[in-house]
């Protein structure tokens, strides 16, 4: 029976220079890259009256990039 173990990363984008880079650093361990998918995330606006507050609205959406990694073992 094949195993496999898996471990996931979120990034902002797919299309840069640290995209090679996690890339690369992770094929030289012996991962692979199993899955990628996107999410729509609201982003977080600090303000001075409270910790943290989102804002629903489409200028303050952002998507994440939820990778996935598998190996055998």
């Amino acid at each position: 029976m094949i195993r496999y173990e898996y471990f996931q990363e979120t990034s902002e984008s797919i299309d840069d220079d640290n995209w090679q880079m996690l890339l690369d650093k992770h094929g030289s361990q012996g991962w692979e890259l199993s899955s990628i998918t996107h999410q729509d995330v609201y982003k977080m606006n600090v303000d001075e009256n409270s910790e943290g507050t989102y804002q629903k609205d489409k200028d303050n959406m952002q998507t994440i990039y939820i990778i996935i990694f598998k190996r055998r073992y």
